[in-house]
């Protein structure tokens, strides 16, 4: 019996724009259980943090490896870990300089360094003193390959988007960081989660395709996702499949288009492979 390793992307792919998948989160544990049960694995390929995606590898109980930061760190489930490519940039150094610049150009900014989740969904004392309309920087502390951070505004007790002030800090990190880490860096500015990542221009996710191959080379690979930095995989895996709402430049060079989006999407794809999820997925 073929052994098959599913490495699914985490935004658009598996979760929305909310962070939430798009069925209920015992459903997903269910088909992950079903999928296991049958000696194949799950595992995750993302941009994000490797903390983010081992909470996300149990909320959905996934068992397979995690491969985090566009492409840069594979985490196996056994706790070793393998860098795909040698760092040019000591993120630490770049984050300060990011950190210094913001609060130089924008005094009054409050920069927080927490889990953009957490802090949104939970109760935080820091901002119960916070003005009305205060903008906000919440830093991703989990990166230790790349550096992100959302830009929001503190809005009637709520932490919400503010697409004017996001510009500005965009705009001027243009003129600040990349004419000195131009050569390096690849900035993703994302206003549609309020979101700029920075990440090494040599990375992409298929560096960590060898290392995979290295500790999995009796699984056949079956990458899933929905975007462009996902179809660099083809030719890398085995077999490369796009969730219904994935981009067209992905769709062109899937081997497999689901009609299903998102969390329906990424089961559909597993069913495809493993038949028994069918009658798993339908308990729900």
């Amino acid at each position: 019996m073929d052994k098959y390793l599913f490495l699914s992307d985490l935004d658009l792919t598996l979760i929305d724009r909310d962070y939430n998948p798009t069925l209920p989160f015992e459903a997903v544990r269910a088909v992950s259980r079903g999928v296991s049960d049958k000696g194949h694995q799950i595992g995750l390929i993302s941009d994000t943090a490797k903390a983010t995606l081992e909470m996300r590898r149990r909320q959905f109980g996934f068992n397979g490896p995690l491969i985090s930061e566009r492409g840069a760190l594979v985490s196996l489930p056994d706790g070793n870990s393998e860098l795909s490519a040698e760092m040019a940039i000591d993120w630490l150094v770049f984050k300060q300089l990011v950190i210094q610049s913001l609060e130089a150009r924008f005094p009054g900014v409050i920069i927080l360094e927490e889990g953009y989740l957490k802090l949104k969904r939970t109760r935080n004392d820091r901002l119960v003193f916070l003005n009305d309309k205060t903008n906000l920087i919440i830093v991703n502390p989990y990166r230790s390959y790349s550096f992100s951070f959302h830009v929001n505004q503190f809005q009637n007790g709520e932490i919400t988007q503010n697409s004017e002030f996001y510009k500005k800090i965009v705009d001027v990190l243009n003129d600040i960081v990349i004419e000195e880490y131009q050569p390096f860096v690849y900035q993703d500015a994302n206003p549609d989660y309020g979101v700029v990542i920075y990440t090494e221009k040599q990375l992409d996710k298929s560096l960590a395709i060898p290392i995979i191959r290295k500790y999995y080379p009796e699984h056949t690979l079956v990458a899933i996702g929905d975007s462009q930095g996902d179809a660099v995989l083809k030719g890398h895996v085995d077999i490369l499949a796009a969730v219904g709402n994935a981009s067209p430049e992905m769709k062109k060079r899937a081997d497999i288009i689901t009609s299903g989006e998102i969390t329906h999407g990424m089961l559909e794809i597993l069913e495809i492979f493993v038949p028994q999820v069918r009658e798993i997925r339908a308990k729900f």
